[in-house]
């Protein structure tokens, strides 16, 4: 049997609000950075297709998420078909990789340390449900974070001040995309398969929502 699609869908009466596409695959699609942050990943010919669509509208998950200035980086991104499937012809060009950036703003959220004992921290949105920035106490700093907003995240888990919602050691979880929760201890595999575009992998991380009948119906 061929391998499945693993585009991500979206849909309003499946768990976590989507699932893989598991259509057969047609194809491997292939992007890469000029920082050499490179991800592959297996297609149907329907998502193959909308791939081609969002052409110029596809970013790299690394470069907006790591390192002292995180940007948005236009990648290289390929398709390449299997045999027999030629659209029309054994590779597609979606669009050319750029070497200019647009600067984000990724640290305006909650800065939240990842884990005990780890110099790992995630800027969170709570705007959008989703990880901004993952990286280290020096990469931080180095991008003027102030060091009262870290040591506040290194003692309590959380940049925000007391009494404010913040993820701190002792919670139980944070909403992610209005999918699911995700719990605290699965917040660094989370943010690291959400950066790589491992979508299915990272949703699978979260606790799914109990919409009721409402979801169950279809309504």
């Amino acid at each position: 049997m061929a391998d499945l699609c693993t585009i991500w869908l979206d849909e309003d009466d499946v768990p976590l609000l989507g699932a893989r596409c598991g259509e057969p695959a047609a194809c491997a699609i292939r992007s890469g950075c000029v920082h050499e942050h490179v991800t592959e990943r297996r297609a149907c010919l329907p998502c193959a297709a909308d791939e081609q669509k969002a052409a110029g509208l596809i970013w790299c998950g690394r470069c907006a998420m790591t390192g002292p200035e995180p940007h948005d980086c236009l990648p290289m991104v390929v398709i390449e078909w299997d045999e027999g499937f030629r659209d029309p012809e054994p590779v597609t060009l979606v669009q050319q990789a750029a070497p200019g950036f647009q600067v984000i703003e990724a640290f305006s959220g909650e800065l939240i340390k990842a884990e005990r004992g780890a110099d790992l921290y995630v800027a969170w949105s709570h705007v959008t449900g989703e990880p901004r920035w993952i990286g280290t106490r020096a990469q931080l700093l180095a991008a003027g974070v102030a060091e009262q907003r870290l040591s506040r995240a290194d003692a309590t888990g959380s940049s925000y001040f007391p009494g404010e919602p913040g993820l701190r050691w002792g919670s139980a979880s944070l909403t992610a995309e209005q999918r699911g929760g995700l719990p605290r201890e699965r917040l660094a595999a989370y943010v690291r398969a959400w950066m790589d575009d491992k979508l299915a992998e990272a949703y699978q991380m979260l606790e799914p929502f109990d919409w009721g009948e409402e979801v169950a119906s279809g309504a």
